[in-house]
């Protein structure tokens, strides 16, 4: 998984900012990542989209609660002098436990703009208040309602990170209530097993800049609950990924997470009524495809030009 390639200088540039940021002695331990989860309590992000975003775009708000009395907040960004072709159900990472980033703000933009999307955007109740008992059920009801008020080939599902795990587990949820498959489900850099006891993770550890299992492993605790750690709403690489459509798989090779990829991807020609397309990017980061690089450029270009089609 180290093979040397010619990457772009801004990339190993984007790389070696992210080492230098110190951002993955937040979760080398487990104890780091307990810190982490304080000081995000202390200091957290705002639920409010940033005043660029609101200035550029026209956007509802709507509070919702789910089963266990967490509120929600969901806004739909649409461009103000275009009418929406489509939605897309965007669901953000953050480990479970932050909320939205400035980086992913600015990835919802794009998406409005290169695809002329209506975008439903999601503020889930974090961990451990938010679970996965609750939190892919809730995405899988405002994936229904939208799929319901669009029709299914109007619809894509779209996570980051810990957020493609979600929108895997509420996909299957939908599955098995009936519901027609979206026109896409598109996973980005996705948790498939929270366990993270892949043998191949203490390769890839040292490669990566951003993710360290240790860390991880506690946020996912967080979310899991009462959960089995391979109950298919934590752990969806456990569930069943049979019909479920067209689903696209984004990954770089310097993330831990990439074994946890490529094992899903080697099970993909087994799946019935599922078409896994999967993308693998040489030596990027966890956090390739947010980054200003050629490489991140490219990746979301394939996603702009799958979700238009």
């Amino acid at each position: 998984m180290a093979q040397q390639i010619d990457v772009s200088p801004a990339a190993r540039e984007f790389a070696e900012q992210i080492w230098q940021s110190g951002v993955k002695q937040l979760v080398v331990t487990v104890e780091a990542a307990k810190a982490a989860v304080e000081m995000t309590r202390q200091f957290p992000l705002p639920k409010e989209p940033p005043a660029e975003f609101t200035e550029q775009f026209a956007v509802d708000t709507e509070v919702i609660t789910d089963a266990r009395g967490n509120v929600w907040v969901v806004y739909t960004a649409t461009e103000r002098d275009r009418e929406p072709e489509r939605t897309v159900l965007y669901t953000h990472g953050g480990g479970f436990v932050l909320r939205m980033s400035p980086d992913g703000w600015r990835q919802c933009a794009e998406v409005i703009t290169e695809t002329a999307a209506r975008l439903v955007i999601p503020l889930y109740p974090l961990a451990p208040e938010g679970t996965g008992e609750v939190i892919p059920e809730m995405i899988a009801d405002l994936a229904a309602k939208s799929i319901a008020d669009e029709g299914p080939e109007r619809v894509t599902l779209l996570g980051t990170s810990v957020g493609a795990t979600i929108t895997l587990s509420a996909a299957q949820i939908l599955r098995d209530r009936g519901v027609p498959n979206p026109h896409l489900t598109a996973l980005i850099a996705p948790v498939l097993d929270s366990r993270y006891a892949d043998p191949e993770m203490a390769e890839l550890d040292p490669l990566d800049p951003f993710l360290s299992p240790e860390g991880c492993r506690y946020f996912g605790s967080l979310y899991r609950g009462d959960l089995d750690v391979t109950d298919a709403r934590v752990s969806p690489m456990f569930g069943d990924n049979d019909h479920l459509g067209r689903v696209l798989l984004f990954s770089g090779t310097y993330d831990i997470l990439n074994c946890q990829a490529r094992k899903f991807a080697a099970m993909a020609p087994s799946f019935t009524g599922t078409r896994l397309e999967y993308h693998e990017a040489p030596q990027m980061i966890h956090i390739w495809m947010d980054a200003p690089i050629p490489e991140g450029r490219a990746a979301r270009e394939t996603l702009f030009e799958a979700i238009r089609g």
